[in-house]
């Protein structure tokens, strides 16, 4: 005989499993930022959370501060979203169709959530602090000042990750660039080669070998991975590095970045009536 209080589940039972107000400092950190945007679209910027804790986390109406556009604009997560325990959370400026992401569908609620045009992260730096509903400050990331880490190259865009062992925030020590060859490929972007990150995933870890404060960084990761590159393979006869990229901030070669965003534009404006452009189509048109 079945017991009617079978599928009963006390709320001390539940708040085990889904925490909402009870979190603490550091049980969930920001792990990820693309400030740059990507190499096709300066806005295609993205945040990813990470859980450190066992437990599922509910993130409903929780703030970015500072990480929306306008003076102390703020991001926040709608209501019903939670991250899954040891799980990350990405929060995209663009839909999911939109991004360089590779995103075949949208984000379920415990994944993230698409599509937050209020997000506008600043190529300067700045200093972002995750909230609570309560207000409770849980992490806080960098100041305002230059980012520590991340790339905004003539070509190149890097994300900027937190380490393993995630440690302040705030210290240029816990953060590092997203370099590794194995974070530019299909398995996170819709076209591989120009554009690093791990976007909903563990964060890559820094080779002992980079050095970005080298004026030939970017020349040098190019020729290291062009050979295995569709797209670089295509474009790698007209690159000319006249001037070294800048590790945070604007590109120096002003003319191309953007040229680079008003294809990337013009490909949005025309998306309903042909077909949208790719990373090869743009880099076709800067270098003919």
């Amino acid at each position: 005989m079945r017991d009617e209080n079978e599928n009963w589940v006390s709320d001390v039972i539940e708040a085990d499993f889904k925490v909402g107000g009870e979190v603490q400092a550091g049980d969930v950190v920001i792990n990820e930022l693309m400030w740059m945007g990507s190499f096709l679209d300066s806005k295609d910027e993205w945040i990813e959370l990470r859980n450190m804790t066992g437990k599922e986390i509910d993130l409903s109406n929780w703030n970015i501060r500072y990480g929306g556009s306008g003076k102390n604009g703020h991001i926040e997560i709608p209501h019903g979203y939670s991250i899954q325990p040891k799980g990350y959370f990405l929060i995209t400026e663009r839909k999911w169709n939109k991004t360089e992401i590779n995103l075949d569908k949208d984000l379920d609620k415990d994944e993230g959530c698409t599509n937050v045009a209020s997000m506008s992260l600043k190529n300067s730096g700045e200093k972002l602090i995750l909230e609570n509903k309560n207000g409770d400050e849980i992490d806080a990331v960098w100041k305002d000042a230059k980012w520590p880490d991340g790339w905004h190259g003539m070509f190149l865009h890097m994300s900027m990750e937190r380490d393993d062992e995630p440690g302040d925030g705030t210290l240029a020590s816990s953060w590092h660039t997203c370099l590794s060859s194995k974070c530019n490929d299909e398995e996170y972007w819709r076209d591989e080669g120009l554009n690093f990150g791990t976007p909903g995933n563990k964060n890559s870890t820094q080779p002992d070998w980079a050095n970005l404060d080298d004026d030939n960084f970017e020349e040098e990761i190019l020729e290291e991975i062009h050979n295995d590159c569709s797209i670089l393979k295509e474009i790698w006869k007209n690159i000319s590095f006249k001037d070294s990229p800048n590790r945070s901030g604007e590109a120096n070669l002003e003319e191309l970045q953007t040229e680079t965003e008003n294809n990337s534009s013009e490909s949005e404006s025309e998306n309903s009536g042909g077909e949208e452009k790719t990373s090869n189509d743009v880099i076709e048109e800067l270098t003919e």
